[in-house]
């Protein structure tokens, strides 16, 4: 109901089917939320917690504007990844100003200049949100530091699935099925 008139707007004006529009709709509403919003679906149970993570493929002939579609309706995921790129940018401008400021006070510890012992800041991490044509090793580092999950997205539906079906590639198919439900480590 909340996505259905931008959906329709960006059908109309790309003249798309809203399934093109409305499915990555979706799918980047789900990965906005990430795992931080669940349901029991249990009603006297809460050992089992769905999260809203969506797999979401659109098929259609070529040209039929599957990718602009996308491209669309992705746009408020891509915002919300270039605030991060820029919060990440400032934050990583401090760090490197306390770890200044922490080094040389490490420094002056050493040398008996100082005898309060300085606390190391934190460096920072970069949230977020989308990543493409990734591998699994990767993507497992990547999810490391966003524990609420990402989007792995592949323009190309049947690309991923034939480099999954590859051998050699057990390991990533089994690391795809196991992460989709965002409760794995």
């Amino acid at each position: 109901e909340a996505l259905r008139d931008g959906c329709i707007d960006i059908a109309e004006r790309l003249s798309c089917p809203l399934d093109y529009v409305a499915i990555p709709a979706i799918v980047g509403a789900g990965t906005a939320l990430g795992n931080t919003v669940g349901i029991l679906p249990k009603e006297f149970d809460d050992s089992w917690v769905v999260h809203a993570g969506f797999w979401g493929g659109i098929v259609g002939s070529p040209g039929s504007m599957k990718t602009p579609a996308l491209i669309a309706s992705l746009k408020p995921l891509h915002y919300l990844e270039e605030m991060a790129t820029n919060q990440y940018k400032l934050d990583y401008v401090q760090y490197k100003s306390d770890k200044a400021t922490f080094d040389k006070a490490m420094a002056d510890l050493k040398s008996g200049k100082a005898t309060v012992f300085p606390i190391e800041p934190t460096k920072p991490v970069k949230t977020r949100y989308i990543v493409n044509d990734v591998t699994y090793q990767a993507l497992g580092e990547i999810l490391a530091e966003n524990p609420r999950g990402i989007l792995a997205l592949a323009d190309e539906l049947s690309g991923l699935l034939q480099s999954l079906d590859t051998p050699g590639q057990e390991a990533a198919r089994g690391f795809y099925l196991s992460g989709w439900g965002g409760q794995g480590t």
